[in-house]
């Protein structure tokens, strides 16, 4: 036996459907949302009121509904870091971390020679602030850029705070 709630839409009415058990599940969801609101807004007369509208409601249920059913349990993921993972670099591109003159977590200051013989000051930041949110350059990113051995391709992406070669900066 399935309960039916009726709508004027034809197509909406087998979305509406539910089963008895649904219905039943939601029926406790609901006393124990209500439990917990009438226990905040008035906790001295939260059982007499939801005897009121729930008749047969006891004390017990009371408690029961108020309290956390199941104990939460520690997650034991690691959250990701903000930063690069300089341990990665290193392995992968040495000669990124030989050029980089102060490195912290979140940044990093690189001078270099190119092969034509410009030298070039530039200053990589992990997040930043973007157009839609808080964005990130991820370490893989980092590499994956600088293995396409892609300077232009540094100084107009939004993690570079300064990207000088050696005639602008005199």
């Amino acid at each position: 036996m399935k309960i039916v709630i009726e709508s004027l839409a034809h197509k909406t009415n087998e979305a509406n459907e539910i089963t008895i058990e649904q219905y039943q599940k939601r029926r406790v969801q609901r006393r124990r949302r209500v439990a917990k609101r009438k226990l905040r807004d008035v906790p001295l007369f939260a059982v007499e009121e939801m005897q009121s509208e729930f008749p047969g409601y006891t004390y017990d249920q009371f408690v029961s509904d108020v309290t956390r059913k199941k104990v939460k349990q520690k997650s034991f993921r690691r959250q990701r870091e903000m930063g690069f993972n300089w341990i990665d670099i290193q392995r992968e591109i040495p000669d990124f971390v030989m050029k980089c003159k102060v490195r912290t977590k979140t940044k990093a200051l690189l001078r270099g020679r190119l092969s034509d013989g410009r030298e070039f000051t530039m200053i990589i930041r992990a997040v930043w602030h973007g157009d839609y949110g808080e964005s990130r350059l991820r370490t893989n990113e980092l590499i994956n850029m600088w293995k396409r051995n892609s300077l232009i391709e540094f100084a107009k992406h939004p993690s570079t705070l300064l990207y000088k070669s050696n005639n602008e900066l005199f």
